[in-house]
């Protein structure tokens, strides 16, 4: 809106935005492990996505069967399957990081603790209890996760909520951003099936809303219609977390691609933070560098509007990256 009509908007405050369309977007993937290995748990979990391949990828289908029955999820395709895993573990991976704890360590990394079940367990183990809990703490049913997980069922489903279903639409229309593993010639250590590639993303665009949906979806027709716009736009304050798992398609990593001018404009890493943290109500909980940055975007809106306000000395705790 700021860049469209700078008439009428002053300014705009754009936190983990504006995505930039990337179609196979194995980066997040690794801004997903960039957190847990900043957790500690990185590593184990990369070998346990590794062993689970290895069963469905094995043709045996008892093994497979009892891989499903272990991590709780229904009969699904072997590509299904390694989806709802993934999306089972991650659920908390969007969640606010506070200085009361980081919800990725008791909902994922705990579970990788050394014995963190009483006894000697391998990673694949741990990688099952954690999935098993996200399960029991989202309180999905065995019908629940059976939709949630087939990705063959089409328009006549409603297994996505409206705002899953418009962000998915927009995915499949607009920008891309398929969940992929990192591919093999990058020699990057992977955090999700090496089935989820864009192969197995794409149909379902045409599953979900219909086959008219061009595929692949032209990502670089969408980068150019929307951030054409940004060039040298003025009074927007960019903002993203430093692990959140986002951070790779948003303005905070692509600013060199369009944003050769910034007047009045700023952009700032929110260090420790996750997705869209400068953007909740306050806490008393809230990061250091959390407040910081609503700070800095404060000055600015004021300036933008043209009022006046009494300086606050305060460290800076987070990555201006202007």
């Amino acid at each position: 809106m700021r860049a469209k009509y700078p008439d009428l908007v002053e300014g705009a405050w754009a936190s983990s935005a504006v995505v930039y369309g990337i179609l196979e977007n194995y980066q997040y993937d690794q801004s997903f492990g960039h957190h847990l290995n900043v957790l500690g748990c990185g590593n184990c979990f990369a070998q346990a996505v590794k062993d689970l391949d290895d069963i469905l990828l094995s043709g045996n289908s008892q093994k497979i069967a009892d891989a499903q029955q272990k991590f709780g999820i229904p009969p699904l395709s072997i590509a299904d399957s390694a989806a709802l895993v993934a999306a089972l573990v991650s659920s908390a991976a969007n969640d606010p990081i506070t200085q009361a704890g980081d919800p990725m360590a008791y909902a994922v990394c705990s579970y990788f603790a050394n014995n963190a079940d009483g006894h000697s367990s391998t990673c694949l183990d741990k990688y099952a209890a954690a999935t098993n809990a996200a399960i029991e703490r989202m309180g999905l049913l065995p019908n629940m996760l059976l939709i949630m997980g087939n990705s063959s069922l089409g328009l006549d489903y409603t297994a996505l909520d409206q705002v899953s279903r418009t962000w998915y639409y927009q995915m499949c229309t607009w920008f891309g951003g398929w969940q992929v593993p990192p591919p093999k010639s990058t020699g990057l250590t992977g955090y999700r099936s090496q089935l989820l590639n864009i192969d197995y993303w794409q149909p379902n665009c045409r599953n979900k809303f219909g086959s008219q949906i061009p595929i692949p979806v032209n990502v670089d027709a969408y980068n150019r219609q929307w951030f054409d716009i940004l060039r040298g736009a003025s009074n927007i304050f960019y903002t993203a977390g430093e692990l959140e798992i986002w951070r790779d398609q948003t303005v905070a990593a692509k600013s060199k691609n369009f944003l050769q001018s910034r007047r009045g404009s700023r952009i700032v890493l929110i260090n420790g933070a996750n997705h869209g943290q400068d953007m909740q109500p306050e806490s008393e909980w809230d990061l250091d560098s959390v407040k910081e940055a609503r700070r800095i975007g404060n000055r600015l809106v004021s300036r933008w509007l043209g009022i006046r306000t009494r300086p606050r000395s305060s460290s800076v705790a987070s990555r201006d990256c202007t």
